[in-house]
């Protein structure tokens, strides 16, 4: 036998499962904490809602295998199958929850694979007591049963599961927002700040609800936050995991994906056929390690998704999006623009090409974009190549560049730069009111240089010598807005 039982209940279990385990008659009811083992075979009836496929990856018809479990108090449940015994037999596992009963089950959690490179499943969720669990097995991907560990925890006071995306985002602010914790809190507390802070020295906020706006952020910056449940004025749940806010970025901007930073900000959606997601082979990086891989399967065209960070835009900025790509065989690629990360607000295309094929990186610019008002804007790259085995389409090194010739200035700001044209050090002096908070340089086409940050004094002098000579911009930050101005390096 590949597994060894250790409870008697499940020992009788595994006997009256191998005709076939059905979710009202046969499902064996979790009364511990321990490992579980399964039949050998799943080949029990299969019910669909949290995965809805109706026949497994070859073809066949789905079997399934169920168990039940009915908490006493409330708590947290965690089931793993990712144990050395499943690992030595190569199995992939498939797992749903459900509530209900079996008449009529609703989808509760389901997990397919714990990461991309781990196919056995792993699940933690929160429970009520006295609600009965219906879990189970499937055989989409294997027909062999995995043993797994189950875990209750009771908790009197539920932590928070799930953290939805921040919406409403500007340059300055965000709402952040989540599902509420089972156990009906009286409030919740969120600590946030700049990214990589130590909890216990962020800045915590509270909410009678389940979303919260913050504001008074940085633009451009990348924040940390985690969120508890606050059950009465002394009692409070574990934190959240740690959550990431990218707040809306300006242009120029550059991301080759290669580390955490420059990848935040960016989402995916609609990724259903076959893999995809970061690529982290170096050799088949445009530059330096790591880009976006688009997979399409060998069944159904492909519809996926990669969304920028959002961009805060001024009206009549015009943007140039650059980006490299390869493909071994013919691609259809679109780059689009709207006004959130979601496929349904892409509603301008801005480049599209239905036979793109580039063997080796090519980078592509395309055509200028202007934004018709200001605002926060997101741009895609919607990939719908038709189904082909191996098909692959790399994405790297995205550059997002504006013209800002026309920049209206902050009349509230009062800035001298001198000398003007320069050749080594550039001095910038504003009256007592205007705070310098940050310095950019930007080259004649729109290309971010470098950027200086200052300590917030009315004065500031930059080295420029290494600059080549010709025309650039400053984007100076201060409390009082923002001013560009134009120089000459000789």
């Amino acid at each position: 036998m590949k597994k060894t039982l250790l409870f008697l209940f499940l020992f009788l279990g595994y006997f009256t499962a191998e005709a076939q385990f059905d979710c009202a008659t046969d499902a064996v009811e979790i009364m511990d904490n321990g490992i579980i083992s399964t039949p050998n075979t799943i080949d029990g009836n299969y019910a669909i809602g949290c995965f809805n496929d109706t026949v497994d990856s070859n073809g066949d018809p789905i079997y399934g295998i169920w168990y039940t479990f009915t908490p006493d108090t409330n708590g947290e449940v965690k089931i793993n199958s990712n144990l050395p015994q499943n690992v030595t037999l190569n199995i992939d596992s498939r797992l749903s929850v459900f509530t209900g009963d079996c008449s009529n089950l609703v989808c509760y959690k389901s997990n397919d694979d714990t990461s991309t490179s781990v196919y056995l499943s792993t699940l933690t969720f929160p429970v009520l007591a006295g609600v009965t669990y219906y879990i189970q097995w499937d055989s989409y991907w294997d027909n062999s049963g995995p043993d797994f560990d189950f875990t209750f925890t009771p908790i009197s006071c539920l932590k928070i599961y799930t953290i939805n995306q921040p919406s409403n985002l500007t340059d300055t602010s965000a709402t952040l927002n989540w599902d509420a914790s089972l156990s009906n809190p009286a409030s919740y507390q969120v600590e946030y700040g700049v990214t990589g802070f130590t909890q216990g020295t962020g800045t915590i906020v509270t909410s009678d609800t389940n979303s919260i706006v913050i504001s008074g952020l940085v633009t451009g910056t990348i924040y940390d936050y985690y969120i508890r449940t606050a059950c009465d004025a002394s009692t409070f749940s574990d934190w959240s995991a740690v959550n990431t806010l990218t707040m809306a970025k300006s242009c120029p901007y550059y991301s080759g994906f290669d580390s955490d930073a420059e990848f935040a900000g960016w989402t995916t959606s609609g990724n259903g056929n076959g893999a995809y997601g970061q690529g982290t082979i170096s050799s088949q990086a445009q530059s330096p390690s790591k880009f976006w891989i688009f997979n399409t399967g060998t069944t159904g065209d492909a519809d996926n998704w990669l969304y920028s960070p959002p961009l805060v835009l001024q009206a009549g900025e015009a943007v140039t999006v650059s980006f490299w790509t390869r493909c071994l065989t013919t691609r259809n690629l679109r780059l689009t623009v709207g006004t959130d990360n979601t496929a349904v607000a892409q509603t301008s295309t801005i480049w599209s090409n239905t036979s793109l094929l580039n063997t080796t990186y090519t980078q592509t610019s395309a055509p200028v974009w202007t934004a018709p008002q200001a605002g926060v804007y997101y741009f895609a790259f919607n990939d719908k190549s038709a189904a082909a085995a191996t098909a692959t389409l790399r994405l790297d090194t995205v550059t997002f560049s504006s013209t800002i010739l026309d920049v209206k200035n902050n009349s509230s700001v009062k800035l001298l730069v001198y000398p003007n044209p320069v050749e080594a050090i550039l001095n910038i002096s504003g009256d007592t009111a205007n705070e310098i908070n940050s310095i950019e340089i930007i080259d004649i086409n729109g290309r971010f240089i470098k950027q200086i940050k200052t300590e917030g004094t009315a004065q500031e002098s930059v080295s420029v010598a290494d600059l080549a000579n010709g025309i650039y911009f400053l984007r100076i930050s201060t409390n009082q807005g923002t001013v560009v101005k134009k120089i000459s390096k000789d």
